[in-house]
C-alpha cells in the first residue's frame, strides 16, 4: 500500500505507518504515566496506607467495626456507616479518591473475587 507516489517525499507502507503509530501511543503511554519519581512516591504512600490496614486490624476492628474508613496519608481520615456517606466525606475533605483507600471493617474477613 502506497501512501504517496512522488519520490521527493517517499512511499510509506502500511508497516511504516502501523510501527509510527505504535511508537507514536507508546510515547503518549509513557507520557501518561509521568515521571518515575512521583509514581515511586505515590506507590510508596499506598504501600503506608495499606500497612495501616494491616498492621492495625484490631485497633480498627475497635474503633470502626461495621463501618466504612477511609485511609489517606497514613491515617484513617473518614469514617461512616454506609458507603455513600463516606464518599460524601471524603469529598467534603478534598481527598483524592484515585488515592484513598476505601474499606468496610469487619471482625470477619471477606474474600471478593473481582
Amino acid at each position: 500500500m502506497v501512501y504517496s507516489s512522488d519520490s521527493s517525499v517517499g512511499a510509506l507502507t502500511g508497516d511504516t505507518v502501523t510501527e509510527t503509530v505504535d511508537a507514536a501511543r507508546a510515547s503518549r503511554d509513557v507520557e501518561s504515566l509521568g515521571r518515575p519519581e512521583d509514581a515511586a512516591r505515590e506507590l510508596s504512600a499506598f504501600a503506608r496506607d495499606a500497612a495501616v490496614l494491616s498492621s492495625d486490624r484490631e485497633r480498627l476492628i475497635e474503633l470502626y467495626e461495621k463501618q466504612w474508613v477511609a485511609i489517606y496519608d497514613g491515617e484513617v481520615r473518614a469514617h461512616a456507616r454506609g458507603l455513600p456517606a463516606l464518599l460524601a466525606r471524603v469529598d467534603r475533605l478534598g481527598l483524592p479518591r484515585a488515592r484513598t483507600i476505601v474499606r468496610y471493617i469487619d471482625r470477619n474477613e471477606r474474600t471478593m473475587i473481582l
